[in-house]
């Protein structure tokens, strides 16, 4: 964790690639897809204050990650769970699942509108 106040971090002489390697180290547990993204806006935010750190460090970087691709997996629900599934929903919930069990959807793909009040 890099201990420091975002109001003054670019007026304390820091050494921008330590803390970038740092904060590095902590996403390096992270699920691939959210590392990149991390180190994206982290790259986006330095640049916006017109600190570069080069072409070089950030491949160099790039390429010590391992796995680059999700680690989770959709699973489609068996019939006899989509019925356990509608048997205790109400109308509402019950409109959701057959809307994405019907067309393909993932839950998240859905309207908010089909399940607010």
């Amino acid at each position: 964790m890099i201990e420091a106040d975002p109001d003054n971090y670019f007026s304390d002489n820091r050494d921008y690639k330590t803390d970038v390697m740092a904060f590095w180290k902590i996403m390096v547990k992270s699920p691939p897809h959210t590392r990149i993204a991390s180190m994206s806006v982290v790259k986006t935010f330095l640049a916006q204050y017109d600190v570069e750190l080069g072409v070089k460090f950030w491949r160099d970087l790039r390429k010590r990650a391992k796995g680059s691709k999700s680690i989770t997996r959709d699973i489609v629900p068996t019939n006899y769970e989509l019925k356990k599934i509608l048997l205790h929903a109400d109308l509402k919930g019950r409109a959701l699942f057959m809307s994405a069990g019907t067309s393909g959807m993932r839950i998240d793909e859905i309207p908010p509108n089909i399940y607010s009040s």
